[in-house]
């Protein structure tokens, strides 16, 4: 979906997916599953080889939706006005998830910047979670929804080097 000249960078409605698109569907239909995904996957493969300044720009932007939400209404799920233009609800909701995306980040890189990550066992956890789970979601073209998987265990992680950060000051 993501890797191909109409390719985005999160998924929408318009995207080249089997459940979105009706001709992906009849040639996911015609070829099978396993066929269709190795199909799919050299195209996408030899599109990243053939366009890598695209290719990189996209990751780019991926990380940055995956990390800190589409601030900017990017990449809605279909084409409509931009959320500070939907009237105070959406502002609100937006405002909403904008807040639990950004300040958990902040949070945790403040935290890993004064250092607190060196003396945590589970400061692994923070960078594999940083790095390591979200690769396929750079590489690919996903929902959204995904890293809300992952901003659980990212929260947990801030809250244990929050409190080890609190009792270096208390003692």
């Amino acid at each position: 979906m993501g890797n191909n000249p109409h390719g985005t960078i999160v998924q929408t409605a318009e995207s080249l997916h089997p459940s979105l698109n009706a001709r992906e569907r009849d040639r996911f239909d015609q070829i099978g599953e396993v066929a269709y995904a190795r199909e799919a996957g050299r195209a996408a493969v030899a599109f990243m080889l053939a366009e890598p300044g695209v290719t990189l720009h996209r990751i780019a932007m991926r990380i940055y939706v995956f990390w800190c939400g589409d601030i900017f209404d990017q990449w809605p799920w279909q084409p409509r006005a931009p959320w500070w233009q939907g009237g105070p609800m959406q502002m609100i909701r937006k405002g909403i998830r904008l807040g639990l995306t950004i300040i958990p980040l902040v949070w945790g890189m403040v935290l890993l910047l004064k250092g607190n990550g060196r003396n945590i066992p589970l400061g692994i956890l923070w960078w594999g979670l940083i790095l390591g789970v979200p690769i396929v979601y750079y590489l690919t073209n996903a929902n959204p929804i995904y890293a809300a998987m992952v901003k659980p265990c990212l929260l947990i992680v801030i809250g244990l080097m929050w409190i080890k950060d609190r009792r270096r000051i208390i003692s």
